[in-house]
């Protein structure tokens, strides 16, 4: 299965098509990075809201869309836009973010893999905010295509066709929600994400209201 760690990588596999478009990097302004700013400690500690789900079984999630800890939606909406607009949407007034969450990952946890699954967006971006050096495992494996703008030819990819995807440090990827895909569970290291769910605001377009596991009996993401 084919390894996809950057954009000139996924072109010279031919299956830019298929997932991320582009790994974008997270913004950077006169106070740096925004991974300079953030503290990735606070930011996945449990809050009252969550601390009741928090027992080491699965991977760490934690809601932050009005979290003042994560005060960069808007910034990182942002600097993706001109991607978004490339591929997936001609008016960023089309689209709004429903959602962002957390997601992290350790040794520690009992179960840290994520099943094969759609997204309950019509696109998510996957922002990567921390990896460790000795990270292994904990990869995205993307199955079949899904046709995005701007990129030809395109080749229909049956969903027994999968391809992994490396998460970059600092960068963001982008993929329709209805891609299915799934995490391979983590060996070693930590690895914490923030993921945008983002809708159309024309209901009559928007899919984000799928079951994510429909072949799990309808279970529901955590």
């Amino acid at each position: 299965m084919p390894t996809i760690c950057d954009q000139s990588r996924l072109r010279s596999l031919g299956v830019t098509f298929c997932a991320v478009p582009s790994f974008q990097p997270l913004p950077c302004d006169s106070n740096g990075s925004l991974l300079s700013r953030l503290n990735i400690t606070s930011l996945c500690e449990p809050n009252p809201l969550n601390i009741s789900m928090e027992d080491n079984d699965y991977a760490f999630y934690k809601n932050i869309l009005d979290d003042p800890s994560f005060p960069y939606v808007e910034e990182i909406v942002q600097a993706i836009t001109p991607t978004l607009l490339e591929h997936f949407v001609t008016d960023m007034n089309d689209v709004y973010v429903d959602d962002v969450f957390v997601v992290h990952y350790n040794t520690e946890q009992y179960d840290s893999r994520c099943p094969k699954h759609q997204d309950p967006s019509d696109i998510t971006v996957n922002v990567c905010l921390e990896r460790s050096e000795d990270l292994e495992g904990s990869q995205i494996v993307f199955y079949g295509s899904k046709r995005i703008r701007c990129v030809e030819p395109f080749e229909e990819k049956q969903e027994e066709d999968g391809f992994l995807i490396d998460t970059k440090l600092g960068c963001c990827s982008i993929h329709w929600g209805a891609h299915p895909h799934e995490v391979t569970p983590l060996k070693r290291g930590r690895r914490t994400n923030v993921i945008f769910t983002m809708a159309y605001k024309d209901a009559a377009k928007s899919e984000k209201d799928r079951i994510c596991y429909a072949d799990q009996q309808g279970s529901a993401e955590r």
